[in-house]
C-alpha cells in the first residue's frame, strides 16, 4: 500500500482533502446534535441527516480509494445514525461519546495515510462498541394505516420511510399537520427556501417539500410544505412569513381531500436546497473546488514579486517625472501603473482569502476535549464560543489548535473552583470558560476567559523563588510574576496527575504562539477570573513591515509583532542589573541595540560624546508574553513585504527571519523578533 501512495500520491491528496473536510464537518455537526440535544431532549432530524450525507460519501471515496478500515468504521456510523434517525436509540451519553470517538478514530486513520500511506489504528474495538449499542435497540414501530388515518393516501405515497417516521411521531405527540401550498421565484429560490426554513422551524417542524410540475413566469415554482406543529394560531404565522407567496394552508385532518390529480401524478424529487436539508436535491455540477495551498503558495510568491516590480516600475516614473516633467505621456502611464497595482493587489488579497478557514471547526474540538476533562476532574464546566466565522490561514490554525487546548485544560484544572467554593463565594456552581474570537486590524484576536478564582500570586511568587529566578526581597511586579507561568517546568500544582503538574503545558503555549509570530498577554483577578489574549497575524506570507534605520542601516520589523513605538530619551533609560530597560507605564521592559546583537560598527552618533543624539526611537515588540524594546534612530513609514528565507549560506544571521526586497531593487533584512527576545 505504501507503494501505491507513492504511485497514485495525486489521488491519494485528493482523497486526505476530502475526506478531511467531510470529517470536520461531521464532527461540527455532532456538537450541534448535542447542544440541540441538551436544551430540548429532541434528536434534530436535519442535521442527522447531513451528518447521513456526509459519512455515506466518506464511505463511498474511501471504498474506491482502497481503505477498507474508513470504509468499514464509516458503515458502521451509518447503522449508528440510522437508528438514530428512526427512534430505535436514544442519545444518551454513551451513543454520543461513540459518535466523538469514531471522529477521532477517524482523524487518526486520516493522519496513517498522510504520514505512512497505509491505515495503521485498529478498529475492531470501537466496531464491537457499535454493535453492542445495535444489538440493545427497540425493535422497529410497525407504522399502520390507521396510525396515520388523516393524512390522506396520495400524501403518504409521497413521503419516504423517514418522512413517514417523523410525521408518526409528531402526530402521536398531539401535533397538528398543514399542507402550505406556496410559489416562489426561480431566481431566488434557494434564498426564499432558506428563509422559509429558519422561520417555519421556530415553531414546527417541516417534514418535506413537494414540488408540483408546471412552471410559468409570473408564478414561478409551486411547492407543497408538509408542516407539523403543536403552537396555536399557525396559521396566522404562516400568512405573516409568506405573505405574497402563499397560495393556500390547509389543515390535515381526518376528512383531508385528496391531493388534485395533476399533483398525484408527479414523481417525488425530494427537498429544495436550504441550510441542513439538502439531502435528496442533487445538482448537476458543483461550484466548489479544493486547491492544494501549495499551489496557493506559489501563486502568492509571484504576485507578491509582480508588486515589487511594479514598485521599480513606479520608482523609475518618478525619476522621469523629475527629468522630464508630467507630459501627456508620463500620465497615462502613471494612471496604468496605478490602475495595475490595484488589480495586483485585489489579486493578492483574494489569493490570502483563499487560504482562509472558519476558526469554529476547531472549537467544536476543544468543546469535547474541555467537556472530557470536567468530567475527569468532577467539575461542572460550561464551555462558549463566539466568532467561529472569524477566518485565519489555513497552515496556521493546526498550530493554534494545541495552545488553546493547553489554556482550556490550565482553566478547568487551576481555574474553576470546585463546587463547594464557587457556592461559598457566590457563584453558579457550573464553571463558565468563553472562547472569544474577532478580527483586529489585519490580524485576530482570540480571547480565553474563565470565571474561575483566579491566579494566584502569592503562590507563583513562592514557586519562583524556589527556582530562583527571582531573589528575596527583590521588587518584581504582578506582569513579571505572571509571565513565569509560561516558563519551562514552571507549575503551582504540587502533585503530578494526567492533566497537569508537569509545567509543560503553558510553555507550549508560549512557544507556539511565538512560531505563529503571535503575541499573548494575561489579565487575572483573583476569586473572579482569568483571561488569555492572544493576537495573531492572519497570515504568515506576506506580512506588514515598520521600515526603521539604525546606524545608516535600514531594517524591516514585521508589523505584527510591535505593540509600540516610543520617542526616547536619554533621561529614560535606567539600568536594572547591569541591564538597559525603559519604563512602560509601570512595566519595565529591556531595550536591544541593533549593533550589539548584529555586531555591526556604530556611526559615533549613539555613542557618548558630543556627538551624542539624544531624541531616538524605540519599537517595543513583543513574542508570546515576553516584550522588548528596540533602539532606533529613525522610523521611516510602514511597507507591506513579501519575506524570502534565508539561503543555506545565510541561515545562521543572527536574528533574521528573511529579506524583503521595496523600491527600486532594495533588500531590506527582516528581523526575527523571536530571536531577538530569546
Amino acid at each position: 500500500m505504501a507503494n501505491a501512495h507513492n504511485q497514485h500520491s495525486r489521488t491519494f491528496q485528493e482523497f486526505l482533502i476530502e475526506a478531511e473536510y467531510i470529517v470536520q464537518t461531521l464532527s461540527s455537526n455532532l456538537c450541534k446534535v448535542q447542544t440541540v440535544y441538551i436544551s430540548s431532549g429532541e434528536v434534530n432530524p436535519d442535521i442527522i441527516n447531513t451528518l447521513f450525507r456526509g459519512i455515506h460519501t466518506l464511505k463511498g471515496i474511501s471504498a474506491v480509494s482502497g481503505f477498507p478500515r474508513i470504509t468499514a468504521l464509516s458503515h458502521k456510523f451509518e447503522d449508528l445514525l440510522d437508528c438514530l434517525r428512526f427512534g430505535r436509540i436514544q442519545l444518551t451519553s454513551c451513543v454520543m461519546d461513540t459518535l466523538f470517538e469514531v471522529m477521532d478514530i477517524l482523524l487518526g486513520l486520516l493522519k496513517n495515510i498522510n504520514e505512512q500511506g497505509v491505515e495503521c489504528i485498529e478498529i475492531g474495538y470501537i466496531v464491537n462498541k457499535i454493535d453492542g449499542i445495535l444489538n440493545d435497540i427497540a425493535p422497529p414501530v410497525n407504522v399502520s394505516s390507521e396510525d396515520l388515518a388523516c393524512i390522506a393516501p396520495a400524501l403518504l405515497n409521497r413521503l419516504s420511510e423517514h418522512e413517514i417516521h417523523r410525521l408518526y411521531e409528531r402526530i402521536k405527540k398531539g401535533w397538528t399537520t398543514y399542507s402550505i401550498t406556496i410559489s416562489l421565484q426561480v431566481d431566488s429560490i434557494d434564498e426564499d427556501v432558506e428563509m422559509l426554513q429558519g422561520n417555519l422551524t421556530q415553531f414546527g417542524e417541516i417534514i418535506t417539500f413537494i414540488p408540483i410540475s408546471g412552471f410559468s413566469a409570473d408564478t414561478g415554482l409551486s411547492f407543497d410544505i408538509i408542516f407539523v406543529s403543536d403552537e396555536a394560531d399557525v396559521e396566522s404565522r404562516i400568512y405573516s412569513i409568506l405573505k405574497a407567496n402563499i397560495i393556500s394552508v390547509k389543515k390535515i385532518g381526518s376528512l383531508a381531500s385528496v391531493i388534485e390529480s395533476k399533483k398525484q401524478q408527479l414523481s417525488f424529487l425530494g427537498i429544495m436546497p436550504g441550510r441542513g436539508s439538502a439531502d435528496r436535491y442533487v445538482r448537476g455540477i458543483t461550484k466548489t473546488v479544493r486547491v492544494d495551498i501549495g499551489r496557493l503558495d506559489a501563486l502568492l510568491n509571484i504576485v507578491g514579486e509582480a508588486l515589487l516590480l511594479h514598485g521599480t516600475v513606479s520608482g523609475a516614473l518618478q525619476g522621469l517625472k523629475a527629468r522630464q516633467g508630467c507630459n501627456l505621456s508620463f500620465l497615462d502611464i502613471n494612471k496604468g501603473s496605478r490602475e495595475l497595482y490595484k488589480k495586483l493587489s485585489l489579486l493578492r488579497d483574494g489569493l490570502i482569502e483563499l487560504r482562509m478557514v472558519p476558526v469554529d471547526y476547531m472549537f467544536d474540538r476543544l468543546s469535547r476535549a474541555a467537556k472530557r476533562l470536567s468530567g475527569e476532574l468532577s467539575k461542572e464546566v460550561a464551555i462558549e464560543f463566539s466568532g467561529g466565522d472569524t477566518k485565519l490561514d489555513k497552515s496556521m490554525t493546526e498550530e493554534l489548535a494545541d495552545p488553546l487546548m493547553h489554556i482550556i485544560r490550565n482553566a478547568v484544572d487551576h481555574g474553576i473552583e470546585c463546587e463547594k467554593i464557587r457556592l461559598e463565594r457566590g457563584k453558579p456552581a457550573a464553571g463558565t470558560i468563553k472562547v472569544m474570537a474577532s478580527q483586529k486590524e489585519r490580524g485576530i484576536l482570540i480571547e480565553v476567559e474563565d470565571d474561575g478564582g483566579g491566579i494566584d500570586i502569592n503562590k507563583i511568587y513562592d514557586v519562583a523563588l524556589g527556582k530562583g529566578l527571582i531573589k528575596r526581597g527583590e521588587q518584581i511586579d504582578d506582569k513579571r510574576l505572571i509571565g513565569f507561568i509560561f516558563q519551562p517546568g514552571f507549575s503551582t500544582n504540587k502533585t503530578v496527575n494526567d492533566v497537569s503538574g508537569r509545567g509543560i503545558g503553558l510553555d507550549v503555549v508560549a512557544k507556539n504562539i511565538a512560531h505563529l509570530s503571535g503575541m499573548i498577554d494575561v489579565d487575572t483577578r483573583s476569586e473572579k477570573g482569568t483571561k488569555f489574549r492572544i493576537t495573531l497575524p492572519l497570515t504568515l506570507l506576506i506580512v506588514r513591515a515598520l521600515i526603521v534605520s539604525e546606524s545608516g542601516r535600514e531594517f524591516a520589523i514585521p508589523f505584527n509583532s510591535i505593540s509600540e513605538n516610543l520617542i526616547l530619551r536619554d533621561s529614560n533609560i535606567k539600568k536594572i542589573g547591569g541591564r538597559e530597560v525603559i519604563d512602560v507605564r509601570g512595566n519595565f521592559i529591556p531595550l536591544i541595540r541593533l549593533k550589539d546583537i548584529l555586531r555591526f560598527a556604530g556611526n559615533g552618533a549613539m555613542e557618548g560624546g558630543a556627538g551624542k543624539k539624544d531624541k531616538r526611537y524605540v519599537v517595543v515588540i513583543g513574542v508570546a508574553e515576553k516584550r522588548a524594546g528596540i533602539v532606533v534612530d529613525k522610523i521611516k513609514g510602514q511597507r507591506e513585504v513579501l519575506i524570502k528565507p534565508l539561503g543555506r549560506l545565510l541561515c545562521n544571521v543572527s536574528c533574521v527571519s528573511g529579506f524583503a526586497e521595496i523600491d527600486a531593487k532594495k533588500i531590506l533584512p527582516v528581523l526575527d523578533p523571536l530571536k531577538i527576545i530569546i
